[in-house]
């Protein structure tokens, strides 16, 4: 294959979002840019980047979407996105699962699991939850 057909194919098909049944996108096109970030990371966490830089990534994005907490997706959409990412359950690890089940229910303005999973993994540094996470 061509130099430039390889790269093409790469950038439409790049195997850190390709390895399971459904690709990345049709999750995060739905969402805003913090929890479609934080999504990304957690989906391809391992595939790509070493998995400390992924895991501050997605971190990173946690945090800003807590920290503004857009509601950007209908209630519709997002539980159908969690029957297919259900639907595929399998193919993450359980921790990776919950996360992503709990930014697209952030993404629909349900914050609370999101919430409970940040403490729950010690995503922050104490002062940073207390922030962060009880409001103020």
């Amino acid at each position: 294959m061509p130099d430039s057909a390889q790269q093409h194919d790469i950038i439409e098909k790049s195997p850190h979002y390709n390895t399971r049944s459904v690709e990345a996108i049709h999750f995060i096109r739905h969402m805003d840019f913090a929890t479609g970030n934080a999504f990304k990371y957690i989906w391809r966490y391992g595939l790509k980047d070493t998995t400390d830089l992924e895991r501050g990534k997605r971190n990173y994005y946690i945090k800003n979407a807590l920290i503004y907490r857009p509601n950007f997706v209908s209630e519709d959409v997002g539980y159908c996105m969690i029957r297919m990412l259900s639907a595929m359950a399998e193919e993450f690890e359980r921790e990776q699962f919950e996360l992503l089940v709990a930014l697209i229910s952030a993404s629909m303005g349900d914050y609370e699991m999101l919430i409970a999973r940040a403490r729950q993994l010690e995503l922050f540094p104490i002062a940073a939850e207390h922030l962060l996470l009880n409001g103020g």
